[in-house]
């Protein structure tokens, strides 16, 4: 399927809203497109499809490219220092969701997207959850936008925002953009727990890898001098970032993206290999029954975050495994070195 193909069926999805604990916050981004080369000017249009309908022509011409933003670095910040899509919490003068994604993107990165970008439609709402899908923080809303001009300024609040950047999506698409990142595990389970546990929770289990895409190329990156900043190391997107494209960018590639889509694992060896065995047919069987979204073929765009959420009950069961295998070995070591020591 084609951008233009996906943005016309996001255009015509409802908005559906997601009933969420009343402890939940809401919280809206945007994912922002632009055509860069495409010369755009005029009235802005009223929807995704007058807009291809009218610059054709001048979108053939263009490089489709969406926007990111690398957040500031703030001990308060639960996402500090990540690589995200422009948005926040939803405020009670919001007059909705997606007017929380307009205002915040607005702050963040000086985009007026009422003024100069075609609103497409919403993806799925999701929960963000912690403590591997057991605790809902708040419910996540993503709205889609193309702008209507490809020279519109970006101006960042460098309280919340370290750097803004445009990448060809294209490369986001990418087989070889493919990477993980590495998390801690005492940073996704166990955060209520004090510090010394938290450590203990982290030599036992060790590292988490999350599946991810790199950056390594990003575009008219504001402000200027974060460009030396940020190309010291790969920029990765991955965690609830990820998962909101990789069901969008499932539209472009016939599903390729799902296929493709790595669950989290463990870097201990032991683990690894547990947590393989005890997934593997639960994965086989989620992936399988992805359904297609398309006109007449399904309306699921929230099949990464809903199965990541159902896959972390198969991660606690491979740590009890895990834990029991290493109890074991150390009870067989401990009575083979006592009856060497016997004889």
């Amino acid at each position: 399927m084609s951008l233009q193909d996906a943005l016309t069926l996001i255009e015509s999805r409802p908005d559906v809203l997601l009933e969420a604990p009343n402890t939940a916050r809401r919280a809206s981004v945007a994912v922002v497109i632009r055509y860069a080369g495409a010369g755009l000017a005029g009235p802005v249009p009223a929807s995704a499809a007058e807009l291809f309908a009218r610059h054709a022509d001048s979108l053939a011409e263009g490089r489709a490219e969406m926007l990111f933003i690398k957040r500031a670095t703030r001990a308060t910040d639960r996402w500090s220092g990540h690589v995200a899509l422009p948005g926040g919490r939803r405020d009670p003068d919001d007059a909705d969701d997606v007017a929380a994604a307009v205002r915040e993107t607005a702050e963040e990165v000086g985009l007026d997207l009422r003024r100069d970008a075609v609103y497409v439609g919403p993806l799925d709402q999701r929960f963000v959850t912690t403590n591997w899908g057991r605790d809902v923080l708040m419910v996540l809303c993503a709205y889609v936008f193309v702008l209507a001009r490809d020279d519109l300024p970006l101006t960042v609040q460098p309280s919340e925002v370290a750097a803004a950047f445009w990448v060809p999506l294209a490369a986001l698409t990418a087989p070889a953009a493919q990477t993980a990142e590495t998390v801690p595990v005492g940073n996704r389970i166990g955060q209520a727990l004090p510090r010394p546990l938290r450590a203990a929770l982290h030599a036992s289990l060790g590292d988490m890898l999350f599946d991810g895409v790199r950056i390594d190329a990003p575009s008219d990156v504001v402000p200027a001098a974060a460009a030396a900043e940020l190309a010291k190391r790969p920029l990765i997107v991955w965690g609830l970032t990820h998962n909101v494209l990789t069901d969008l960018f499932d539209l472009l590639d016939t599903r390729s993206a799902i296929a493709r889509f790595r669950f989290p694992t463990f870097r201990a060896w032991d683990l690894r290999a547990v947590l393989y065995v005890v997934s593997f047919a639960h994965v086989r069987r989620l992936k399988n029954d992805r359904p297609v979204v398309a006109a007449g073929k399904g309306n699921d765009m929230n099949w990464v975050g809903r199965s990541v959420d159902n896959y972390y009950g198969v991660c606690r069961t491979a740590v009890v495994v895990t834990f029991a295998l290493r109890a074991a070995a150390v009870s067989y070591a401990v009575v083979r070195a006592v009856r060497c020591l016997r004889r």
